[in-house]
């Protein structure tokens, strides 16, 4: 079993010192090994860390999920403070992303290039399909979208501007715990979809997903997804949700009185068991 508590979500739990903001960051540790998983869209994370007792000086791995501002630009702060060897990447990490909405294009792409990474001699590690970190740990990539309803929003794009292509989000990085009969899940944000994600991971790995911690991506989704998105998460095994970030809150209301998953809120400075 490993913990996992968030350093920084859009929502604060019941400690007030911690500051929330709009963003993802969390840290898994196990008995030997301990993972920074995206670091928030600044500094937030290494205070709250601090406030949290939290050691971000030996880390085993530090993972971004996708390149959204929101859960990379925070990594620039971690390496004026800490070393780190390696970080692990989507292969399409650096590519430019925007929201492009009425001839607008808003640049959502992370704060940083590889110039970065050069500088500090950090070493870019891609990950494929499958990625392990520890006996426990690993990454998981390259999601196809199993349901067609989970296409991801047509404003979020990549390319330059003028010659945008739509953003499949493939490549986004989620990370697994892996159990004797079982294996648990976080996500970042799961633009490819939290049920294509947690389907394609169970097949991968030969067993169910049975928790699920992080953003699923679904503030903004009709209440028929929702409601299909509930039973199909049933199905697939998964029995524990602990979301936050870009899941909103009528899939945590609405599953907690219909679903036989439980459905919890949480916020910055949680821990939850995965």
């Amino acid at each position: 079993m490993a913990t996992c508590t968030l350093l920084v979500e859009n929502t604060q739990s019941y400690n007030a010192s911690l500051k929330s903001t709009f963003g993802f960051s969390a840290l898994i540790e196990d008995e030997k090994h301990s993972v920074l998983f995206d670091c928030g869209p600044d500094g937030t994370f290494l205070a709250n860390a601090r406030l949290l007792r939290k050691d971000l000086s030996s880390l085993d791995a530090v993972v971004l999920s996708h390149g959204h501002f929101d859960h990379a630009n925070g990594f620039p702060s971690l390496l004026d403070e800490h070393q780190v060897q390696a970080v692990y990447l989507g292969k399409e990490f650096f590519v430019e992303r925007y929201s492009f909405e009425d001839g607008v294009y808003s640049f959502l792409g992370s704060s940083f290039d590889e110039k970065l990474l050069h500088q500090k001699r950090v070493k870019a590690n891609v990950v494929g399909q499958k990625v392990s970190l520890s006996p426990s740990l690993s990454l998981a990539s390259d999601f196809p979208t199993r349901y067609p309803f989970e296409t991801p929003p047509a404003r979020f794009v990549k390319g330059g501007v003028g010659s945008v292509q739509a953003d499949d989000f493939s490549d986004e990085i989620a990370l697994v715990v892996e159990h004797e009969d079982e294996v648990s899940l976080l996500v970042g944000c799961s633009h490819p979809g939290i049920l294509s994600m947690v389907r394609t991971v169970g097949e991968r790995y030969g067993k169910p997903v049975t928790r699920v911690c992080g953003g699923t991506h679904l503030s903004k989704a009709e209440q028929m997804r929702l409601e299909v998105s509930i039973i199909e998460l049933e199905r697939l095994g998964v029995k524990e949700l602990y979301l936050c970030h870009c899941s909103g809150s009528r899939i945590t209301e609405l599953g907690g009185s219909s679903s036989q998953c439980r459905f919890h809120r949480v916020g910055t400075g949680d821990t939850v068991l995965l």
